[in-house]
């Protein structure tokens, strides 16, 4: 049973983890992100590492910005290497990167 979730976005999409967090918070669902500022005890390493292989399922949403950004793509490198389960968002236009196994399933939204 899925019950914590890691959300992979790059910094300019935060508004988007955000409305994505409230909306699983809702439905009794627990996220993470890297930038989640109540744990700055951790660093931002420690904060990835911690939240992803906490999290049941892995989100990604994956935009034009997210695309280019180091960070989003060592989070997925990340959660290819600990076998989670990958859930990515992809916004229209945008290559998904080529991941080690193929998620079931993918959302695009523009």
């Amino acid at each position: 049973m899925i019950s914590k979730i890691y959300i992979s976005h790059c910094e300019q999409d935060e508004p988007l983890a955000q409305e994505l967090g409230r909306s699983l918070w809702a439905v009794e669902l627990e996220s993470f992100s890297s930038l989640y500022r109540k744990a700055r005890i951790l660093s931002l390493g420690e904060r990835i590492r911690f939240g992803i292989r906490q999290s049941d399922c892995f989100i990604l949403i994956f935009t034009q910005k997210g695309a280019r950004s180091p960070e989003v793509n060592q989070e997925i490198g990340l959660a290819v290497g600990t076998e989670q389960l990958i859930i990515p968002l992809v916004e229209v236009g945008v290559e998904l990167p080529i991941l080690d196994t193929p998620p079931p399933t993918h959302c695009l939204f523009s």
